[in-house]
């Protein structure tokens, strides 16, 4: 799977592509600003503090929960206020 890179106000997109292509360079593991023995945080483009879970209100969502960076005000498929901020833990398992 290859991320075609996250946008303002949309989710990230990942596709499988046959050959693969290089995808989105701008993904990135930083560290916590607040606490250095945390796990590494899911960064794009240099930020890791622009994710949130929002409510996707498209008719066929059923009120799906979907994650969406740096969110925007009037975006087609969710309520701006129905957005909650979130960092992303990268684990090893």
């Amino acid at each position: 799977m290859t991320s075609i890179g996250a946008a303002d106000g949309e989710s990230p997109t990942f596709v499988a592509s046959s050959p693969p292509f290089p995808g989105a360079q701008a993904y990135c593991a930083a560290e916590s600003r607040t606490d250095p023995d945390a796990p590494l945080l899911l960064s794009f483009g240099g930020k890791s503090d622009s994710w949130s879970l929002c409510t996707n209100t498209t008719d066929n969502a059923n009120g799906r929960v979907d994650l969406v960076f740096s969110p925007v005000t009037n975006h087609p498929h969710y309520a701006f206020s129905s957005c909650n901020a979130v960092t992303i833990q990268m684990i090893q398992g």
